[in-house]
């Protein structure tokens, strides 16, 4: 593929097209460039690991400044445009072209604006900007999950304000908030944090009837959780990486079975897939799942490449098997 030259978008049209709020904040144009990854570099005929089917992946590359750090992902529901979120407080949004088998090929229509905080206001520092994880809510609204200066903002058309905080947030690293946010059908949300430890495993807090509730989640022993996606039927994937200088990065995804998510509960999975090397691998933060106009749901990730030469942006789409 080839370095494509796309402008500005008209942000509401984009915005609702993708369910976030239609607020007129200034869009930039991206210039980048997309190319086709196999799931296996050392064995392109590698398609499926564990409970999921390679269905096509993207390495994307920018010389726009800002591009880069995608720490959560959000697709529309028709599947044909999505949104990232970088931790320096900004998005992309773009269109996802599919080839003829179904599979993930393309992108197009990059463009890149600022998240805006409180009162449509820029962040004052890049401390307040650290946006990690992102949750659709029922009629298109959203709600960002930051940390450093942990809390969670609900973006509505164009008002944004902060949802209660959970309790005992504060208590988190600032490096460790809440990094795997996701809704839940009803309206509720749940939310699980990097590294507050409990004594049974990762603090996590469920969100319905307006109110707050803690949950633990299981320990996977050197792995971290970094997103979370519900599924159509309730069932929730977290995702988890481990990094180590000596080994290398590992990927784990499990799922929690929709009818254990309780107030109170203490979660635990069966894993569906994890992959090392020599996968197409670096540090997937950002998750999500759609059902297709076929009846499969399709699950999405997106790589953190932490503003870093030696890491890559990837965009990857797995089929889930029945």
């Amino acid at each position: 593929m080839y370095f494509k030259h796309f402008y500005i978008l008209i942000f509401c049209l984009a915005a609702t097209a993708i369910g976030l709020p239609s607020a007129a904040w200034s869009a930039a144009e991206i210039n980048f460039k997309a190319v086709a990854v196999e799931f296996n570099e050392d064995d392109p005929s590698t398609r499926e690991a564990g409970g999921l089917i390679y269905r096509g992946g993207l390495k994307i590359e920018s010389e726009h400044s800002r591009f880069g750090g995608l720490s959560a992902l959000a697709i529309s529901e028709d599947r044909s445009r999505f949104i990232a979120i970088s931790d320096r407080g900004a998005q992309i949004k773009g269109s996802l072209l599919y080839g003829e088998n179904g599979d993930l090929k393309n992108l197009q229509d990059l463009t890149f604006f600022e998240l805006h905080g409180l009162g449509g206001r820029g962040f004052p520092t890049a401390y307040d900007g650290d946006s990690e994880s992102i949750a659709r809510r029922p009629g298109g609204d959203m709600v960002i999950s930051f940390e450093r200066n942990h809390r969670l903002l609900t973006y509505s058309g164009e008002l944004v304000v902060e949802l209660m905080r959970p309790p005992g947030i504060d208590d988190a690293p600032k490096n460790g908030g809440i990094e795997a946010l996701t809704d839940l059908p009803g309206g509720g949300l749940l939310a699980i944090t990097e590294n507050l430890e409990t004594d049974t495993g990762t603090r996590g807090w469920l969100w319905r009837q307006d109110q707050w509730s803690k949950i633990s989640l299981q320990k996977e022993p050197d792995f971290h959780p970094t997103g979370a996606a519900t599924a159509p039927n309730g069932d929730v994937y977290i995702l988890f990486r481990k990094f180590s200088f000596f080994f290398g990065s590992s990927v784990r995804i499990i799922k929690i079975a929709a009818q254990s998510i309780k107030p109170n509960a203490h979660l635990t999975g069966q894993t569906v897939f994890e992959i090392a090397s020599p996968f197409t691998l670096d540090n997937y933060e950002g998750i999500d799942i759609r059902q297709g106009s076929d009846g499969k749901n399709y699950l999405y990730l997106v790589s953190d490449d932490n503003f870093s030469p030696l890491q890559n942006t990837y965009l990857m789409m797995f089929e889930i098997k029945r």
